[in-house]
């Protein structure tokens, strides 16, 4: 009598419609271990280039553009209010009005800090499968998640170092030297050394999908011991992008400054012109701002997929 052997169960990962495109809702994490991804979409060796690239690559420039969308609109809705607040002025608006919509802004401003974060998040874990694909917007309760573990894991490594800087703050006064030292020389070396290990934290969060797996600070000082140098090399290629692309933004806003005298004409024409050319400038800082998000998060997953691969 032959007996024949159950074939072992493998977790389910779910495909949306999209050719090749994959979800990123598994039953446990998978990630680097047996990810479901067609041939075409994997790569064993992603190469700093790639990650540069990758968001503006035919397959994934669509997804970009809808989620700087998404960015334009809050902002630029925004600043649309303001605009026409200041043109008519502060007094034909009553102040509660500016206190409940202070109190809304503030918690869509949240929303969407947590949207991006849970997004660049899932882009992360499709880094970490060694897939350059921007993932699709299923699950949107998901990426709220996922953004709101990432917003925790950042606040709760930087906290100590912010509670340090006000106590300073007040104690020194904003104007006196020792503080200007501490505010532009002191805070951004600490800013810039925690850097590296924040994304590692972050990163073991997505992996493990455990948020508590983030705040081992032993196993986070052995993965940056392991590939450390590597870990600094992303660092550094994260800040030359942030420069190259902040002073593209202010080469545009000093653009726009120029043509004010051109665009504020009083009349329908000129206030038309004026709120197209700030849209269209809200449009290019949201891509960006978007594309600084997944540069970042992309050059440190790179690393830690490397490392978890050769062990």
């Amino acid at each position: 009598m032959v007996v024949k052997k159950k074939a072992k169960k493998t977790p389910k990962v779910a495909k949306s419609r999209a050719k090749g495109d994959v979800k990123d809702v598994v039953d446990f994490p998978i990630f680097i271990q047996n990810p479901e991804v067609s041939k075409s979409e994997v790569k064993d060796n992603i190469s700093i280039r790639d990650i540069l690239k990758a968001p503006f690559t035919k397959e994934n420039r669509k997804q970009l553009l809808v989620v700087s969308g998404g960015v334009f609109l809050f902002f630029f809705s925004v600043l649309l209010v303001l605009y026409f607040v200041l043109k008519f002025g502060w007094s034909n608006y009553e102040m509660d009005f500016f206190l409940l919509g202070g109190i809304v802004y503030i918690i869509c401003l949240l929303l969407c800090i947590y949207f991006i974060l849970g997004y660049v998040g899932r882009w992360l874990k499709n880094i970490l499968n060694k897939n350059l694909d921007l993932p699709s917007w299923e699950n949107k309760k998901g990426l709220i998640k996922v953004g709101f573990g990432i917003f925790i894991v950042y606040l709760a490594y930087y906290l100590p170092f912010y509670i340090v800087y006000f106590i300073f703050m007040l104690a020194l006064g904003i104007k006196s030297s020792a503080f200007i030292v501490i505010d532009t020389i002191i805070i951004p070396l600490l800013f810039v050394a925690l850097l590296p290990f924040i994304m590692i934290a972050i990163i073991r969060f997505i992996y493990k999908e455990q948020i508590k797996d983030a705040f081992k600070l032993k196993e986070v000082l052995v993965e940056f011991r392991s590939k450390s140098l590597d870990y600094i090399v992303a660092c550094i290629l994260c800040f030359v992008v942030i420069i190259v692309v902040a002073a593209f933004i202010f080469l545009l806003f000093v653009g726009y400054m120029a043509l004010i005298p051109i665009l504020v004409v009083n009349t329908l024409l000129g206030s038309i012109l004026n709120v197209i050319m700030l849209g269209l400038l809200v449009y290019i800082v949201s891509v960006f701002s978007v594309y600084l998000y997944l540069i970042i998060f992309g050059l440190f997953g790179r690393v830690y997929a490397q490392s978890q691969s050769n062990k």
